[in-house]
């Protein structure tokens, strides 16, 4: 038995608490485990930007470019630009003192002396004046030199327009080799130039990235920034956490090493970006501040979880105390073990399913990147078969017109028509020359001063050249030396380049060119040439407009952006998120692939993949998905499971209440039968057949129910054996009562009268309880209707009595019973007693003055003894109340085990005394209810009165 209970109380355990916590642990740690990458993945991101700033600004030209842009910025807006500008160069000097020289020229090209640190050289200041006014005037003859001359050898026609870029795509101009001329800046406010120049910064300082750094670390709480110097092995950027310098350089040198970015250690998170051989930038985070633990999140709601079941087992505790019908039923109970049973499996499948859904979400997104990256792979290789196509479309305008025209000079439409098909791809150059010399169409833009009179000759002599017929269109025959040198051979290179788009260079640079003759060609009959130029990110842009629109409309959702290096410019055009997607194009065109998850464009999320263009070599192409796509993906697979774990719950409910039903009919019937036994109706009987143990249970308490119908009889029997509780004889008052431990008990009074004013009384207890009992009670019965006719007085009575029971004894019945016979004279109060083992009577006065004992012993009925019985006599007084009672109250006991005894017995009745029987019984056993644990006995009293 004990075995079977440790074995059960093990299962419990087990299978009631530590599975269910284990599998919730697993469930909480999966969980957290993924809110932590995801925290990692968002700092990550967050990371990224921090280092965008210092990643532009990194070098002295860009990051001075980028300060002294912000600082006068202000002078734009204002109505007294100087006094901002004299501001801010005071400011400035002081901050970096002997660094920084300004020049500050009036809206007239002037020196105004008391802002500049230079009054010299005015000719050369009103000229670079002048020369940004007119960009174009730097090709006049002398005037680059001039500025040279005082600005650096270094400087070109196309630096000038540098410094006046916005942000990170201006710089400072590295013009010259003098220290205080190191850099070069200016920038013009609303008609006044201001010009500055930047001494060359001590040697390894990095003054840009510590400025960038110090500021960046003021400002933020949570990311740190800092830089690594792989010459000389230091870091930058720990001033308050100078003990990880070790696991920074650490790292550092792991990541130059392998190439991979993101670093993890015990103690921080770590994003390196290398932005020049010298320069190792990185962003770093504190694990212990911004990132959660995970064992200490899973305790966390483990034991909060345990303080609420605890605090709610409590409460149905206490509510079960003070309520009795706050109570689980069989069919409640039920449910409950299977939702249990089935709660185990769900929680598994929520814990894996929990995980399995952001493994999918991050699979699906994977493969939109990888998507997104073919589809820009592919459409940057069709760059070259683009412009194919663009010289498809202009070769087949021209077949057309010379079909039409033959050999003659076309009409103005014509020529207008070409116009408009060329101006459509927007070319920097384009010429129609005639073999007359005449120019028919004529478009440059920033193009080399008189280039086109050298590209008119050039063409007009090819065409000339192809019109006469020459023979040498083949120079196999000639050194290279000749071929060179030979004007036929160059013709006919050119030649060899009609109808298609290819890099060459006519006198303006390198351009994509395209080639044409106008005219009967078969019959070497042109009169004219056309030629059509693009600078590389102009082609780019003929290209992109003509094939992103078709594209986007052909690849939808996905849709490609594509931004130009040099000027940042994106097509198409946005309304709103070019921020956004400039940030990430502009970092993709140093780590060559950038993919981003969650991108803000046109107050839409977008998952977006960013490649440098190979082809378009001056681009960075990049290809967005609708991430609302993927989410209502995984929504919806998410809503087909939470439908099947519902289905699953409430197929379990129909299985509960389907099988509760039919299991909890027998149980049903058998409580219905138990409140049948409450309301004493015993003729009730459940209507079920089965062979199975409930078929077998409920033929049991049918029976039982049939034989506690018997009893019931026998109850009633035994109660009329009984005679009135209440009498009155002479001055004498009665009153017997008698609570049986069961429904039948053996405990028994009874009395007669007798001549002369006399009063008979017998009370006894059988040894028992029950049906046994009540029968010995029933023949004493007998035994005392018998001798009221022959009454000889107590001592006679109890004789025979016992004779009786001794004949029983001799049949194999053995029982005894204690016994007392009582005669008494109701007018004077004298009386006789005789006592067969029963408890001594008590005499109690009015006057409560103590318990009076009358001791008559004898041997209790059933056993052999020789001595008879014998009698005593007494006589009580008025107010005297002569109490016979059973040993039930005596030998009571409380929960501790104490006995209540005589001594507790004799208290009672005196505590309790009441001049109304009755109610003096009923405190008296009130008393005896309030000590004793449970009644474990009979109680019988009968109580003579003596009345006044």
């Amino acid at each position: 038995m004990l075995k079977n209970y440790w074995l059960g109380l093990l299962a419990r355990t087990v299978y009631g608490l530590i599975l269910p916590a284990f599998l919730l642990h697993l469930a909480l740690s999966s969980h957290f485990g993924l809110v932590r990458e995801r925290q990692i993945e968002s700092w990550r991101q967050k990371m990224h930007d921090s280092l965008d700033n210092l990643s532009n600004y990194y070098q002295d030209d860009q990051f001075f470019h980028g300060l002294l842009q912000t600082n006068f910025a202000a002078a734009d807006k204002s109505s007294e630009p100087l006094d901002v500008i004299a501001g801010r160069i005071s400011t400035l000097k002081n901050s970096f003192p002997g660094l920084l020289r300004f020049i500050v020229l009036d809206k007239d090209g002037r020196i105004i002396k008391h802002l500049s640190d230079e009054n010299r050289f005015q000719y050369v200041f009103k000229t670079l004046h002048q020369t940004l006014g007119e960009p174009e005037s730097i090709y006049q003859s002398g005037r680059i030199g001039l500025l040279r001359g005082y600005f650096g050898q270094f400087l070109m026609e196309k630096h000038l327009s540098v410094p006046l870029r916005r942000g990170y795509l201006g710089s400072c101009i590295r013009a010259s080799e003098d220290p205080q001329k190191a850099l070069l800046w200016y920038q013009s406010y609303q008609g006044n130039l201001l010009i500055c120049f930047v001494g060359r910064p001590l040697p390894g300082r990095h003054t840009g990235p510590r400025l960038i750094v110090d500021g960046f670390n003021r400002r933020s709480s949570d990311l740190q920034l800092g830089y690594f110097d792989p010459s000389l092995q230091s870091v930058y950027g720990l001033a308050d956490a100078p003990d990880l310098e070790g696991e920074v350089v650490i790292e550092a040198t792991a990541y130059s090493n392998s190439a991979i970015e993101f670093r993890k250690t015990p103690h921080q998170l770590l994003l390196f970006r290398q932005v020049s051989p010298r320069l190792v930038i990185f962003s770093r985070l504190a694990n212990q501040f911004h990132l959660i633990d995970i064992d200490n999140e899973v305790s966390r709601v483990m034991f909060g979880l345990l303080k609420w079941l605890i605090a709610a087992a409590f409460v149905f505790k206490v509510l079960s105390l003070h309520s009795s019908s706050l109570y689980l039923s069989i069919r409640q109970k039920l449910l409950l073990l299977f939702l249990f049973a089935n709660g185990l499996p769900l929680m598994i499948l929520t814990a894996t399913g929990y995980e399995y859904f952001e493994q999918k979400k991050s699979a699906l997104i994977n493969a939109v990147h990888q998507q997104s990256s073919r589809l820009i792979k592919d459409f940057d290789g069709r760059y070259p078969a683009g412009r194919e196509l663009m010289a498809d479309k202009l070769n087949d305008l021209i077949q057309r017109k010379n079909k039409d025209a033959g050999s003659a000079v076309w009409s103005n439409n014509s020529i207008k028509e070409l116009a408009e098909l060329v101006d459509y791809f927007r070319p920097s150059e384009n010429y129609l020359f005639t073999t007359a010399g005449e120019q028919l169409m004529q478009r440059k833009t920033n193009v080399l001063p008189n280039s086109d009179k050298f590209i008119r000759d050039f063409f007009r002599g090819t065409l000339e050249f192809f019109n006469n017929r020459a023979e040498i269109f083949s120079a196999s025959r000639k050194t290279m030396l000749e071929q060179i040198s030979d004007e036929a051979t160059v013709y006919h290179s050119v030649l060899r380049q009609i109808s298609r788009i290819e890099q060459q260079n006519y006198g303006s640079g390198l351009h994509w060119t395209y080639l044409n003759l106008l005219g009967d060609r078969e019959n070497f009959k042109s009169w004219g040439f056309v030629v059509v130029a693009w600078k590389p990110e102009e082609l780019q842009q003929a290209y992109l407009k003509e094939q992103l629109a078709a594209l986007n409309a052909r690849i939808a959702p996905h849709q490609i952006f594509v931004m130009e290096t040099g000027s940042e410019t994106i097509l198409p055009e946005l309304t709103s998120g070019d921020k956004n997607l400039r940030r990430i194009m502009h970092r993709t065109r140093s780590r060559k692939l950038i993919t981003e998850n969650n991108l803000l464009l046109n107050g839409e999320e977008y998952i977006a993949t960013a490649l440098k263009g190979i082809e378009l070599a001056d681009a960075v192409i990049m290809a967005v998905y609708p991430r609302k796509i993927i989410l209502d993906r995984i929504n919806n697979l998410f809503s087909n499971v939470i439908l099947a774990a519902l289905a699953s719950l409430l197929l379990v409910a129909i299985i509960v209440v389907f099988f509760s039903r039919r299991l909890l009919v027998p149980i049903s019937g058998l409580a219905e039968g138990v409140r049948a036994i409450a309301r004493r109706d015993f003729k009730h009987r459940i209507d079920f057949v089965s062979k199975d143990e409930f078929g077998q249970l409920i033929g049991v308490f049918n029976d039982t129910i049939a034989g506690m119908q018997e009893i019931a009889v026998g109850t009633a029997v035994q109660k009329s054996l009984l005679p009135p509780g209440k009498c009155h004889a002479g001055k004498f008052s009665l009153y017997a009562r008698s609570e049986f431990m069961s429904r039948m008990g053996g405990d028994y009074f009874d009395y007669f009268k007798l001549p002369e004013e006399r009063l008979g009384v017998f009370f006894g207890d059988v040894a028992g309880h029950g049906i046994p009992a009540a029968l010995v009670m029933s023949m004493a019965k007998a035994v005392v209707a018998n001798a009221r006719a022959a009454f000889n007085g107590p001592a006679a009575l109890l004789h025979r009595a016992n004779s009786i029971f001794l004949h029983l004894k001799e049949k194999g019945w053995r029982r005894m019973m204690t016994a007392q016979c009582l005669e008494l004279d109701c007018n004077s109060g004298k009386f006789k007693l005789a006592n067969a083992g029963q408890c001594f009577p008590v005499i109690v006065g009015e006057d409560r003055a103590g318990v009076t004992y009358v001791k008559a012993v004898g041997m209790p009925l059933g056993n052999v003894t020789r001595k008879p019985y014998a009698e005593i006599t007494g006589e009580l007084k008025p107010g005297d109340t002569l109490i016979l009672y059973t040993d039930g109250i005596i030998e009571a006991t409380d929960a501790s085990g104490n006995v209540f005894d005589f001594a507790g017995f004799e208290k009672l009745l005196l505590a309790s005394w009441n001049s109304d029987l009755e109610v003096w019984w009923q405190d008296i056993f009130n008393g005896y209810s309030g000590f004793a644990a449970a009644q474990d006995d009979d109680v019988t009293m009968l109580m003579l009165k003596y009345e006044k």
